[in-house]
């Protein structure tokens, strides 16, 4: 938003620090004062105070943009009001989304606004409109790829939120003990196995700017193989290419009393662009 920075800067430069001075007109004013009303938010630990404040300083900046008389002048007043009304502060997403698309429509080389409102949106849990927002700069920037890895990674936290609340968590088996199919939870006697190979980051999660760790549990049998794998912890774009990796993996077998034995244990397959 170096444009709406600028526009702020500009509604300042040079100017005496009193909001009511002379020099000022009508809009610089009352976005000085809306600015003081913020600061004074920031600065107090009463909540019912700290309300009234920004309150009064949303006012301020929708006084201002009524008033000012340049593109400028408005998306300052109006980048003042993306900050009050965001979750830090008011945290009222209708007033957010109208301060957003505003500063867009002022500057259309300039869509940061609408990230920030599809970030708020996503954090209430307004999924559908957290998705329209980005759908709706993708419309308006086809040929830039920003807007599809936004959307990708929504996507992915999506799916990641979805399985997580679709797989509750096993029974779990006390660590060095088998299950009832004769399989040893790693843990208490029994060792991690050593693993090898590595994991081959896929091109399309490189291409979306998607990082992260899969968690997958996996049963190692009794020649060391990896005969199940199972995402625990996911990140959508990597699952497949994590347990294509893990299925991979061959360690040396574990013995309980002589015997190998088939072993259960948690893997972690990180990805990262660096």
């Amino acid at each position: 938003m170096l444009g709406v920075a600028l526009a702020v800067a500009a509604v300042f430069a040079g100017q005496p620090a009193g909001c009511a001075t002379p020099s000022l007109n009508g809009a610089a004013s009352e976005l000085c004062l809306g600015q003081q009303e913020m600061a004074a938010a920031d600065a107090t630990k009463e909540a019912d105070a700290r309300t009234r404040h920004l309150g009064s300083a949303a006012r301020h900046f929708e006084r201002s943009v009524n008033l000012s008389n340049s593109s400028e002048a408005r998306a300052a007043a109006t980048a003042a009001m993306l900050v009050v009304f965001d979750p830090k502060h008011l945290n009222d997403l209708a007033q957010l989304e109208h301060a957003a698309r505003s500063l867009v429509v002022l500057n259309p080389a300039d869509v940061t606004p609408l990230y920030t409102l599809a970030k708020a949106q996503e954090d209430d849990d307004e999924i559908d409109q957290a998705e329209t927002t980005l759908v709706d700069v993708r419309h308006m920037l086809p040929n830039d790829p920003e807007p599809y890895k936004r959307l990708a990674q929504f996507y992915a936290r999506r799916a990641t939120a979805m399985q997580r609340k679709a797989d509750p968590p096993k029974a779990a088996t006390n660590p060095g003990e088998p299950d009832a199919d004769g399989i040893y939870q790693v843990g208490g006697g029994i060792a991690p196995p050593t693993r090898l190979d590595r994991a081959i980051y896929p091109p399309e999660a490189v291409a979306a700017g998607v990082q992260g760790t899969v968690q997958a549990e996996i049963v190692i049998n009794e020649q060391g193989d990896v005969s199940k794998a199972r995402v625990l912890q996911s990140v959508p774009l990597l699952d497949d290419a994590a347990l294509a990796a893990v299925k991979n993996w061959h360690f040396q077998p574990t013995t309980v009393q002589g015997q190998t034995v088939p072993v259960r244990m948690t893997v972690t397959v990180a990805f990262t662009t660096k």
